[in-house]
């Protein structure tokens, strides 16, 4: 056999099986697993090393389902299980590589954007953009003079200094004709 985690999984796979379909067997299957492990061949044909047959009944003419439960499962089963285990490693692998590329390479760009802002001069809050203002009328700047005016005086600012802000902040909002 080709190595001792393909032997187990066989072992695990041809005793599940020989339980199921000659459980009277179980009592010798760990003797005939190991000896298949030695010598599939002569398992197969019933030989042990000092027996002749490995068998019960009128000179041993009787034969074991075992080994051949063994044979399917080391030549057949497990080697498709291990393809298919090997696929999905692979498959996994290029999966994980794939994941581990994108978040490195967002971890990596956050890194860059840290390094590049620490080492940058502190800068004043950006201020909010201010929204361009459509033209107003010649009724809209008056009206809004006219609401200026009244609040700076709700405000105690005598009449003159009341137009004077009132047109301050008014006059030069663009005016459409």
């Amino acid at each position: 056999m080709k190595n001792s985690l393909q032997n187990r999984l066989v072992t695990q796979l041809s005793q599940d099986a020989v339980a199921q379909i000659a459980p009277d067997e179980l009592l010798t299957f760990q003797v005939t697993s190991n000896e298949y492990f030695k010598n599939p061949e002569k398992t197969l044909k019933g030989e042990v090393e000092g027996d002749d047959m490995i068998g019960f009944g009128a000179g041993g003419a009787e034969f074991f389902l075992t080994p051949i439960v063994l044979e399917v499962a080391a030549t057949a089963v497990v080697p498709c299980i291990m393809e298919i285990a090997k696929e999905t490693k692979e498959a996994f692998k290029e999966q994980l590589k794939d994941t581990v590329k994108q978040e490195s390479s967002n971890l990596f760009s956050k890194f860059i954007k840290f390094i590049k802002n620490f080492f940058k001069p502190p800068q004043p809050p950006a201020e909010p953009a201010i929204q361009k203002i459509p033209p107003l009328t010649v009724e809209q700047v008056e009206q809004l003079t006219k609401l200026a005016f009244e609040r700076a005086q709700q405000l105690e600012l005598d009449g003159v200094a009341a137009m004077k802000l009132a047109h301050a902040l008014v006059d030069n909002l663009a005016v459409s004709g």
